[in-house]
């Protein structure tokens, strides 16, 4: 009677909300699913070594654990053509990594020393409406249809009228929204098991409130916390705001809390996101910043309540042992605000940070009316080749330094001394950086006008052959084929070329993205570069490359672009 009833109430939207009927399983009953029919079957998926095909599907997304003390990777093996992409397991935690893969293609995937927890393909047409596809974890990695996905979560042990996750722990919704005929759903989720951890932001929606597809996981902890596992954390709760075309979402980032409290940090972050799969880099936006004053107050009070203890439980002393012990404490407190007003024993913060500043004082802004109009070459000449670089920038140390992303999310300043020290072993296999989207980042394909048919690369500002950088938002921008291809990679192999020659080398190397007024796509990027053992005999140049593509028109601002008439 109340199954009845419920259901009545759960399809009238309206009273839905109202009556605020999202209720959680907690406990992650869909990992049941997973194992319901023969146990022999997860465990021979949790080793790998099987087969897939893709579909209508362009990417896999896998959350991997490592085995413990062992660092772990994955390969992905094109059945067809033979090729195996490995990615190395970064955190020590669990890592959620993705694979750009070809549609309607078999792969075998195996592990080593790695568990996988969760696998799903994404990247799809119509995705709001075909969802993930969940690889087929009861018997083998396949592109389960509708059908066999139902089957794969409809057990008597998994909760059907609450919503639950396709696997493991979850727990508070966040970001309740509706927007392009959509009600959209996240939640906290733990997908590497079936308890509470560091929490991801899991993705559903629904039409109707009754039947949800699920969609690739949204966001994901941050770095620090996949890298040391005495602290835990993520992205907690919070809320979004569609507006427009756009949806706004504000969440808390949490680390902590340690043992005793004391580490806890939370801070408020904002991003957006245009069709709810693809999401701008977080900004932070509000943080308690701990004053010195605080962090000494804190360690005081740490102080007092031990001391205080002590002294209750220190029935053997008389009251002058006691007093006298209140006595020291007083002092300590004192002689720990004194240091505390005067900086004693405090780093110096601009020796420490220097390492990681990039030097500004020194660049030539360029001026973009200054700036000749394309004429069928990708770039032009600036200062007469001659680079902006002082003679207190000469430095034999290897250094790697990147701006921050702007109140936009644009790239700023990309600073390097190139060097064998900095660069990418021979053997070192290039890691994907689909998962960055670059400000203005627009897919657009022009079959027999573009080479490779697409207008638009993740252009690195420090080639990856430099500096072995992949997805680093901070060096990624939306640029041109015919700007990465035909403008940069000429000076990137000149540099390159010469380390190699020149092992015990270095080059001053500089890239500055050039961005008219509020545009998402950078107009052009200024390249820099001065060879300093031989006082740039070797390399030494200064041009301006164009971010153009010929017979195609780009809007800047935006990122959009069509063909010329």
């Amino acid at each position: 009677m109340f199954r009845i009833v419920f259901h009545k109430v759960f399809i009238i939207h309206d009273k839905l909300c109202r009556q605020g009927l999202f209720y959680f399983n907690v406990y992650g009953t869909g990992t049941i699913s997973i194992i319901y029919e023969d146990y022999y079957k997860y465990d021979k998926y949790q080793k790998g070594d099987l087969r897939m095909y893709t579909g209508n599907y362009e990417c896999l997304e896998l959350f991997v654990k490592p085995d413990e003390s062992k660092k772990g990777s994955v390969l992905l093996k094109n059945v067809k053509e033979n090729t195996v992409e490995t990615k190395v397991l970064k955190h020590i935690y669990g890592n959620w990594i993705k694979f750009p893969v070809s549609r309607n293609t078999e792969y075998e995937i195996s592990t080593q020393d790695c568990t996988i927890t969760f696998a799903y393909l994404s990247e799809c047409e119509n995705i709001m409406e075909n969802g993930i596809c969940v690889l087929d974890t009861t018997d083998n990695y396949k592109e389960m249809n509708k059908e066999e996905f139902l089957h794969f979560i409809d057990t008597p042990y998994r909760e059907q009228y609450h919503f639950s996750p396709v696997v493991n722990w979850n727990n508070d919704p966040n970001g309740l929204c509706w927007f392009k005929g959509y009600y959209h759903l996240f939640y906290q989720l733990n997908p590497f098991g079936q308890e509470w951890n560091n929490m991801y932001w899991g993705h559903a929606a629904s039409k109707d409130l009754m039947h949800w597809t699920h969609l690739p996981v949204a966001l994901e902890p941050q770095e620090e916390i996949l890298d040391n596992l005495a602290i835990k954390g993520g992205a907690f709760s919070g809320s979004a705001l569609p507006m427009g075309d756009e949806v706004y979402f504000y969440l808390t980032r949490h680390i902590g809390p340690q043992d005793d409290g004391w580490d806890t940090v939370q801070y408020q972050t904002m991003t957006k996101s245009s069709d709810m799969i693809h999401f701008e880099p977080e900004k932070e936006i509000i943080r308690e910043k701990m004053s010195e004053y605080i962090i000494v107050e804190k360690i005081i009070l740490k102080i007092i309540l031990y001391n205080i203890e002590r002294i209750k439980m220190s029935k053997r002393r008389n009251k002058r042992n006691n007093l006298n012990e209140l006595i020291i404490l007083l002092c300590m407190i004192i002689v720990t605000g004194i240091a505390g007003y005067f900086g004693i024993g405090k780093a110096d913060s601009s020796e420490a940070n220097s390492a990681n500043t990039i030097n500004t004082s020194n660049l030539t802004a360029i001026d973009l009316e200054n700036i000749p109009e394309y004429d069928q070459k990708p770039y032009i000449e600036i200062n007469n080749n001659i680079p902006s670089f002082t003679e207190d920038e000469h430095t034999t140390k290897a250094f790697e330094t990147y701006s921050e992303l702007d109140s936009l999310g644009r790239c700023g300043v990309a600073y390097a001394n190139i060097c064998k020290e900095i660069m990418p072993a021979n053997d070192e296999t290039r890691g994907a950086i689909s998962s960055v989207k670059p400000t203005g980042w627009q897919t657009a394909k022009y079959p027999g006008t573009v080479e490779g048919n697409y207008l638009y690369n993740r252009c690195h500002l420090i080639g990856y052959q430099l500096a072995g950088e992949n997805a680093n938002e901070k060096n990624l921008i939306t640029g041109t084929r015919y700007m990465n291809v035909e403008g940069m990679l000429p000076f990137e192999n000149e540099v390159s070329t010469y380390i190699k020659k020149n092992a015990k080398n270095h080059v001053l190397y500089r890239v500055t993205p050039i961005f008219k007024e509020q545009n998402l796509v950078a107009n052009g990027v200024q390249m820099e570069a001065y060879s300093v053992e031989d006082n740039g005999q070797g390399v030494c140049f200064n041009i301006y490359v164009y971010n153009v593509q010929p017979e195609i028109e780009i809007n800047y601002t935006t990122g959009a672009s069509y063909l010329k008439k």
